[in-house]
């Protein structure tokens, strides 16, 4: 696509003649800028844009000047134009500022202040921000909203003036309290004796005293009306001529009255020159020329400019001219009188070639509505529709669609085509209605590329709806594509959005169809063809692999796609990126990185307003937080992601599904089975194979631990076909898991372990570290089994470790369970973190190491804070010692890497046993049971792991307290007892 070119005459300050000098202006222009704003409010022809261009020529002031139309109603344009203006003003060399575009859509107020934040970035020196023709917009713009909130976030070294025929609106207010804006009196703009006096010398410097009197009073008349003292001076050039009682008419008919008699007195060929001139808004010598055929049109326009005549010159890469309003609607009076109608259309059309020919297409279109040319209006809405697409102008392009008469419209599929494009970002429901009808008419006119495009777009509005994607099964009936290779030859980014709206249905819908592999590889490779487009189908690829349980395949993509971490220019890349690594994180079994993913992808959407990929993103910290074991930040991050109304669609069955795998790790057996029941669950109704799968594994835990053993086997069985329907490694590794407990259940061990050895083999090989739905304590007691047996032990190890899972049920855990944290106390004193035993540079930490040995001491019992506070602090007072005792564990639980470790409840401070194994509370508890057993076969080898645990006194050589010396003393009688039998 090529670049946009620059409205000049919107982007650029009119040139200035000569300067009139009004110094009382120019000092309260002074003052408004110091304080940030200034508004400038006036009728029409008060001279407020003269003003401020002739302050800024005489302060000598770098300025930005932006000229609003009614076109910056669409926020969009009027970003995309501010951001080439600004772009072109600067000096810095920085990256370009970005245009509103859907992905910002939901957060255009933080896009806003961004956005104004580095305009201001963009210069060093001070500038002042002109706003001209303010009252152009119309008054239900959102951007009477934005524009105060991007004034107060510009830096102090950047100034803003706007120019209205009113007042500031109400949303001003905030600015207005806070004494950044103020604004002048429109009375403050009639011109004084003195100004008018300086207007009269600065129009005719060379007459004389006589004729300067007499044009004076002529000026006088306007009664100090900017446009009318111009109009009096340039009609009283003739000597003797009547002078209209100005006040016994409003400016404007005044202006009227006095602009017909001077375009009236006009030589002929410049009358014919304006009376031509005047259907275009603004024009250069070119385009003046070629309308009018007037070969002295450069003549004329600076004839006209020279003398004031209500003609402005803007000066950039081009020479462009532009009419007052008031002026060109005498004009366009006094044309409408002369020519005939055919004749002005004739004019506009001609007009408007001319811009759409220099790429200016707002003002083509204008032409082209004026002249109710509405099939030439059409071909040119569809020629334009990608660019203004790309640079989020949705609204200009709806606008435009709207103004076309439905004769014309309707029998043009494009024209709706293009208007579902433009509603699908807001309104998904609408955009897949008008796609569909665009479908249709594209099938009726045989238009194969428009099939495929409107066809496409109705799915990729369905399935970001995901609503009840049941819908999708008869769409994909009506596809104009089967195979990749039935595809035309299309334009690269309408190939890749119809590659990758057929792979999106067919995983939703029929995961297990050979189709889609075709598919997906095709949009793989389309994908790497165009090199990395955006938006890029690179996280659908990823989760789709991980789907099937390819791990390596999706790292695979991912490491494609570019970056983890993109450069932050680009949010909406950014928030996919993060999206992509935190699904990845969760998955190996990586919880901080999933965190940090999350975070940063929340904080880019917070920070530039694209939060489009947040319900993703947060969906992701659920995931990682359920296998973490942290239901309550499970909940609390589910929350943030509840649909408005649990309705049978995809989006609530994905909510249902979490919410129920919430129930079903806090052991709430009930409530999960009532969330994913399968008869009443419509998972595979309204989403598909896949969702139906995770369900599955989640109810059929809930029905084993309620006692639904003939539900649980249902469960299983219909898991199990999925897994090979849907050919995915990493649902045969979560039924192979549920086909263990069901064995375990049923007490086969041997069928037991031969499950878990396949599912485990599986699991290696694929680098999995869980599945979906899993139940914790179920998992845990397998993974007790599988080390007991010694299958897989390295892999389940790891999984251990990877993975927070409670300890096995019945207590015995077995010997090759990796813990977390091991301390051992018995004959020597040591801290094993994560494999790892700790050491010390320097010394012990004496006063962490106290807490922990009072809290091994006291075992399972715990330790209230304030024994703790009274026997390390006794001399401290009760909040010193409260502090001091919490900066002591704040360091503990650093120094042990596991901030739950001790937990603290009603005040009472113990060692949390599923994170903690102590040498010391395991020799108590083998030596009860070895105790307990009567059949000494089975009590010895209790007995003999506890004496080997046993290497010497508790804590040897610590100077302790009474209750620790209890300990070692306890300790050591039962060893001496069980030494004995």
């Amino acid at each position: 696509m090529r670049s946009p070119r620059r409205p000049v005459a919107k982007l650029s300050p009119p040139v200035q003649p000569r300067v009139l000098s009004r110094p009382r202006l120019f000092a309260r222009i002074d003052a408004g800028l110091d304080a940030g704003c200034f508004w400038i409010p006036g009728p029409a022809g008060a001279g407020k844009t003269a003003l401020v261009a002739s302050y800024l020529k005489v302060r000598q002031q770098k300025c930005v000047w932006y000229r609003l139309d009614e076109g910056d109603a669409d926020i969009a344009t009027f970003f995309h134009y501010l951001a080439l203006g600004i772009d072109g003003a600067s000096l810095r060399r920085k990256p370009a500022l970005r245009d509103l575009t859907p992905d910002h859509r939901q957060g255009v107020t933080t896009f806003t202040r961004r956005f104004f934040e580095r305009l201001g970035e963009r210069f060093g020196a001070p500038v002042v921000l002109v706003f001209d023709n303010y009252q152009d917009v119309g008054h239900d713009s959102l951007l009477h909203e934005l524009v105060p909130l991007g004034i107060g976030a510009l830096p102090r070294h950047v100034s803003t003036i706007l120019i209205s025929r009113d007042g500031p609106p109400a949303s001003f207010a905030a600015l207005e309290v806070a004494r950044t804006l103020t604004a002048l009196s429109p009375d403050e703009l009639i011109l004084t004796r003195q100004e008018e006096a300086a207007l009269v010398s600065l129009a005719y410097p060379r007459v004389g005293r006589a004729r300067t009197l007499v044009l004076r009073e002529r000026v006088a008349v306007a009664q100090g009306w900017a446009a009318g003292a111009v109009l009096q001076m340039e009609y009283g050039g003739g000597e003797g001529r009547p002078t209209p009682d100005g006040a016994s008419q409003s400016p404007p008919a005044l202006f009227s009255y006095l602009s017909k008699e001077v375009v009236g007195r006009l030589p002929d060929s410049l009358r014919a020159f304006l009376l031509s001139v005047c259907v275009l808004r603004e024009m250069t010598v070119a385009i003046a020329e070629a309308i009018s055929h007037s070969p002295d049109a450069k003549q004329h326009l600076e004839r006209l400019h020279r003398t004031r005549n209500f003609t402005e010159r803007i000066d950039r890469d081009e020479t462009w001219y532009r009419f007052h309003p008031l002026f060109r609607a005498t004009l366009l009076e006094l044309a409408a009188c002369t020519h005939s109608g055919a004749n002005l259309q004739a004019l506009r059309r001609r007009g408007a070639e001319l811009f759409f020919e220099r790429r200016l297409a707002g003002e083509g279109m204008h032409l082209l509505f004026d002249a109710g040319a509405w099939h030439e209006a059409a071909d040119q809405i569809c020629a334009i529709a990608p660019e203004l697409m790309a640079q989020g102008r949705v609204d200009t392009l709806v606008a435009w669609i709207a103004q076309i008469p439905p004769d014309v419209r309707d029998p043009r599929p494009w024209l709706t085509y293009w208007l579902g494009a433009a509603r699908m970002p807001a309104d998904l429901a609408l955009a897949v209605e008008l796609f569909k009808t665009a479908f249709h008419g594209f099938q009726t006119a045989s238009d194969q590329v428009g099939a495929i495009a409107s066809w496409s777009g109705a799915a990729a509005s369905m399935t970001i709806a995901m609503g009840d994607l049941s819908e999708l099964d008869a769409w994909l009936d009506l596809c104009p594509f089967r195979v990749p290779d039935d595809l035309p030859s299309l334009p690269p980014p309408l190939a890749l959005q119809s590659a990758a709206a057929m792979a999106q249905c067919l995983v939703w819908r029929r995961p297990g169809d050979p189709l889609t592999e075709q598919w997906m590889a095709f949009l793989k490779r389309l994908w790497e063809q165009l090199g990395r487009p955006q938006p890029t189908p690179a996280p659908f690829l990823v989760t789709y692999q991980l789907w099937k349980g390819r791990l390596d395949e999706a790292k695979a993509i991912s490491d494609a796609s570019g970056p983890r971490t993109p450069d932050a220019g680009d949010p909406a890349a950014t928030c996919m990126a993060c999206y992509t690594e935190s699904v990845l994180a969760w998955f190996e079994g990586d919880a901080p990185r999933c965190v940090a993913a999350v975070s940063r992808g929340l904080e880019t959407s917070h920070r530039e307003g694209t939060h489009n990929w947040d319900h993703q993103i947060r969906s992701q910290a659920v995931y990682n937080a359920l296998f973490q074991g942290d239901i309550d930040e499970a909940v609390q991050c589910l929350e943030l992601v509840r649909p408005p109304t649990l309705t049978p669609s995809a989006t609530g069955q994905h909510y249902r599904f979490l919410l129920s795998w919430c129930h079903l790790q806090r052991d709430d057996f009930a409530r999960s089975w009532e969330c994913q029941n399968p008869s009443n669950c419509v998972a595979a109704v309204v989403a598909g194979p896949v969702p139906e799968a995770v369900g599955l594994i989640v109810s059929t835990h809930a029905a084993r631990e309620l006692g639904r053993r003939d539900d649980a086997a249902r469960g299983h069985k219909r898991l199990a076909a999925l897994a090979e329907s849907i050919d995915s490694d990493l649902f045969r590794f979560g039924a192979g898991f549920l086909g263990a407990a069901l064995a375990m259940d049923d007490g086969h061990l041997e069928k037991t372990v031969s499950l878990l050895t396949s599912a485990l083999a599986l699991g290696r090989r694929r680098g999995f570290m869980g599945y979906i739905g899993w139940h914790a304590r179920t998992v845990a007691n397998l993974c007790a089994v599988a080390l007991r047996a010694g299958v897989e032990t390295d892999y389940v190890v790891r999984l251990l470790r990877t993975r927070w899972l409670p300890l096995p049920g019945g207590g015995d855990v077995p010997d090759a369970w990796p813990w977390p944290i091991k301390i051992r106390t018995l004959g020597g004193f040591s801290i094993e973190v994560d494999g790892e035993i700790l050491s010390w540079r320097r010394r012990l930490p004496r006063r962490q190491m106290d807490v922990l040995k009072l809290l091994i001491a006291a075992g399972t019992r715990g330790v209230p804070q304030q024994v703790v506070m009274d026997t390390l602090w006794p001399e401290s007072d009760g909040d010193v010692a409260k502090e001091t005792l919490d900066k002591t564990l704040q360091r503990l639980r650093r120094l042990l890497r596991y901030p739950g470790v001790m937990p603290s409840v009603a005040g009472v401070l113990r060692l949390n046993p599923d994170l903690c194994w102590v040498d010391a509370v395991t020799f108590e508890h083998l030596a009860e049971r070895a105790q307990q057993r009567a059949d000494a076969r089975t009590s010895a080898p209790a007995r003999e792991r506890a004496l080997a645990l046993y290497q010497g006194p508790f804590l040897p050589g610590d100077e302790i307290e009474p209750r620790l010396l209890a300990t070692r003393s306890r300790l050591a009688s039962t060893f001496r007892r069980l030494s004995a039998r």
